[in-house]
């Protein structure tokens, strides 16, 4: 039923907010299967929202940090609006530890970083660079920390690789 996987789908949000690795510990499967039918729904809504974004943030004129500004303000009204009925702290907790500080400065390097770009570089290039951070991140996770990637994935960025340098050459109309 819709109120069991909604309640299913909350019950998912809440592990995973929890900050803890073991989500399925705090979920049993079938609950986690049935919150999973939403997630085409949520990357689709994620998808049309996000699409206009960098077009509209070049239309606003505004500079660099102007626009940092106020994302990171919208941003924060949303999680506030979604924190507060949810009532967890175990979050916020995470939050003050020394690993959770250099996420929230990881993080505010990196909406800065991304405002600025838009300011001052084409958006194509901006959104090259985005496009080719998981990527990335795999290669260094392999290199540096020797996590094994496995098969599947290397040939997914292959081709997410080919994608950009399609994208990037002009080439295939």
């Amino acid at each position: 039923s819709r109120r069991g996987a909604s309640a299913a789908a909350s019950r998912v949000a809440g592990a995973l907010l929890s900050g803890s690795p073991w989500v399925l510990g705090h979920v049993d499967l079938m609950n986690f299967i049935q919150a999973a039918a939403w997630v085409p729904w949520i990357a689709l809504a994620g998808v049309l929202i996000l699409t206009p974004d960098t077009l509209l943030m070049r239309w606003s004129e505004m500079s660099g940090f102007q626009m940092s500004g106020w994302r990171g303000l919208l941003m924060g009204v949303v999680l506030i609006a979604f924190a507060v009925p949810m009532r967890r702290r175990a979050p916020m907790r995470g939050l003050m530890t020394g690993a959770g500080l250099a996420v929230v400065l990881a993080h505010a390097a990196n909406a800065t970083l991304f405002s600025v770009g838009i300011a001052v570089a084409p958006v194509s290039i901006v959104l090259i660079g985005v496009a080719t951070v998981p990527v990335v991140s795999a290669v260094l996770s392999s290199v540096l920390l020797g996590e094994r990637t496995n098969p599947a994935a290397w040939i997914t960025m292959a081709v997410v690789l080919g994608g950009i340098a399609l994208a990037v050459s002009g080439e295939g109309g």
